[in-house]
């Protein structure tokens, strides 16, 4: 759930259609006569130095990287000497780290405002760039807010507020009617962000993960993938603008994803962001043909 009240008002429903288609504690080590052998509580140290690769590992992955650090498999180095006493721990250096971190630390709303914002950084930095003059200008004004290690909760609240904006109150003419509807899937996008638990990776999550980047890349695809039995009714420019909605959602996907590099953040992201696809084309894709059809099956099928 969103901290703080929205800063503007509420945009029409955040799936809208075209109305052109439709009406630790580390233990100490006892030294002897043989050589020293690392504790197990020793790995809380080095982990915390190295969680981002120690998740994306995963599995059996993480297994055998752990058994480098504690056991010295195939390597003779001495373990990390234990930290005095008042030592501080650093901050996790990267981004998916502060997010596990905040969750760690009980702060699971603020993990999921950062983990949202990342996308919305990403949508806005796209939205820059749009030809239409307002909404590239309220897009610069949203990611002047945004900052990796900044206040969650007020980047959100400042990015929602750009977002918002630029999704209008009233569905706007011409090709600005595009950025209405990339603004208004991502503010839907990240409100489903905000109400899914972070936490660490499972074994699992690099396979899910890879699977939905998959079925992202298909949707990257789709505009030059159109079949002909495209409803003719519907004017070429209008299905582009459509298609170009879908894309810029999940381009942005697939750019917090490799932002991210964390396979269950990655496995959040890309799955809301293709929840949200499939609803845009089973609300109003049908004039799009078997292709658009096709990825529907293939989202469910995830």
């Amino acid at each position: 759930m969103i901290i703080g009240p929205r800063v503007l008002s509420t945009p029409p429903s955040k799936a809208a259609s075209f109305p052109s288609l439709r009406a630790q504690p580390v233990d100490e080590v006892e030294l002897g006569p043989a050589p020293p052998v690392p504790v197990t509580g020793n790995a809380a140290a080095e982990e915390q130095g190295k969680s981002t690769g120690l998740r994306v590992a995963g599995g059996i992955g993480l297994a055998l990287v752990l058994c480098g650090l504690l056991s010295g498999c195939g390597g003779t180095d001495k373990p990390p000497a234990p930290p005095t006493q008042g030592t501080t721990v650093p901050a996790p250096t990267t981004l998916s780290g502060r997010i596990n971190q905040l969750a760690k630390d009980g702060k699971q709303a603020e993990a999921r405002q950062l983990l949202a914002d990342t996308y919305y950084h990403n949508v806005l930095t796209r939205l820059a760039n749009s030809p239409e003059k307002s909404v590239a200008e309220w897009a610069q004004k949203g990611l002047a807010e945004y900052k990796p290690d900044g206040d969650p909760v007020k980047m959100n609240q400042a990015m929602e507020a750009s977002l918002q904006q630029i999704a209008g109150e009233e569905n706007a003419p011409g090709t600005a009617r595009r950025y209405q509807e990339v603004a208004r899937s991502a503010l839907a996008i990240g409100d489903a962000l905000e109400a899914t638990p972070v936490g660490s990776a499972g074994l699992f999550d690099q396979v899910k993960a890879e699977g939905m980047k998959a079925a992202l890349e298909q949707v990257l695809t789709l505009p030059q993938r159109v079949d002909q039995n495209a409803d003719p009714r519907v004017p070429k420019e209008v299905v582009k603008a459509y298609l170009d909605t879908l894309t810029d959602l999940a381009q942005s996907s697939l750019d917090t994803g490799r932002e991210l590099g964390e396979p269950s953040l990655q496995a959040a992201t890309y799955q809301t962001t293709l929840l949200q696809i499939k609803t845009r084309i089973q609300a109003d894709g049908e004039f799009l043909g078997g292709q658009a059809q096709k990825l529907v099956e293939l989202i469910n099928s995830l």
